[in-house]
């Protein structure tokens, strides 16, 4: 057979699966239709119950513990305003960072709100709505240990210990850009700002706000790399789903572009994450401002 009656031999196939699934569609009732339709849909499954169910990881200016006992931070303005606007109740699953997406694959929860950097490797597990925000990656790094150091060459040695948070994009960035240093992977913000200040850690890869709150709070220890003051490494960072549900990708996609066209997520962005006047409203500010 050649190409050309092949081609009309496979379009005809095509056609007739399409015909039968409009006959198949349009033998049921439109009630029926719509829940054939929504079935998987976990909007509908937020609505139903009432609640938004979030699946949210600690990060500085992201998620954090307030002072009152609740949870502040940009993430969770987001996920408070989403569920007001649907005029559900919202719930937050804390988990681990490394542990998020799997939870959400085994249905933890609705929804991965927790400024979600995306990669390739990420995209192949859930799908990402359109970016809500971009990150870069700052490097702070112990000063009596990392004397001598100059730029980010300097640390992609054997002798050199960078901390990073487990299953981050600042652990990707290890592992491409400083192959050869010593990886210390940590399940949080805190216990890689703990390895930087008792020497356990060289150097960090961290997001804003964190470096600048702890350079700070310990300017005799901690310091950007030296002669460098810009981010590494900037990528989006947005919405989580599990694969398949169109109806919840384009819901979130419709409200990011909402409130970026009205600046809202701009202004809570640049609150959380470019000025320091928030950390009196964190429980437990010693030890970075940020943590319990």
């Amino acid at each position: 057979m050649d190409r050309m009656k092949e081609g009309h031999v496979m379009t005809g196939k095509k056609l007739f699966v399409s015909l039968v699934a409009v006959a198949l569609l349009g033998s049921v009732s439109g009630s029926a239709r719509a829940q054939f339709i929504w079935f998987d849909s976990v909007i509908e499954k937020i609505q139903a119950r009432e609640t938004i169910k979030v699946g949210v990881a600690r990060f500085c200016g992201s998620v954090m513990r307030g002072a009152d006992g609740g949870l502040i931070g940009f993430d969770i303005d987001i996920a408070e305003k989403i569920a007001d606007e649907m005029e559900v109740e919202v719930e937050f699953v804390m988990v681990d960072f490394e542990d998020i997406i799997p939870d959400l694959i085994d249905e933890e929860f609705d929804v991965i709100i927790s400024s979600l950097g995306m990669t390739t490797q990420r995209s192949l597990r859930v799908n990402f709505t359109a970016p809500a925000d971009t990150f870069g990656l700052v490097i702070v790094v112990n000063k009596t240990l990392t004397q001598g150091v100059a730029k980010l060459e300097d640390l992609n040695s054997a002798s050199v210990t960078f901390a990073a948070v487990s299953e981050s994009t600042a652990e990707d960035f290890l592992n491409e850009r400083l192959p050869k240093a010593k990886p210390l992977l940590l399940t949080s913000d805190a216990n890689v700002l703990q390895a930087l200040l008792n020497g356990t850690a060289h150097a960090a890869g961290l997001y804003e706000p964190s470096p600048t709150l702890w350079i700070e709070e310990n300017p005799d220890t901690l310091q950007r790399l030296p002669g460098v003051d810009r981010q590494y490494n900037t990528i989006p960072g947005g919405f989580a789903l599990r694969k398949g549900d169109v109806d919840a990708l384009n819901f979130f996609n419709s409200w990011i572009a909402v409130n970026k066209a009205n600046g809202w997520l701009k202004e809570r962005s640049d609150y959380w994450f470019r000025t320091t006047g928030w950390t009196d409203r964190v429980a437990g500010t010693a030890g970075g401002s940020c943590d319990e």
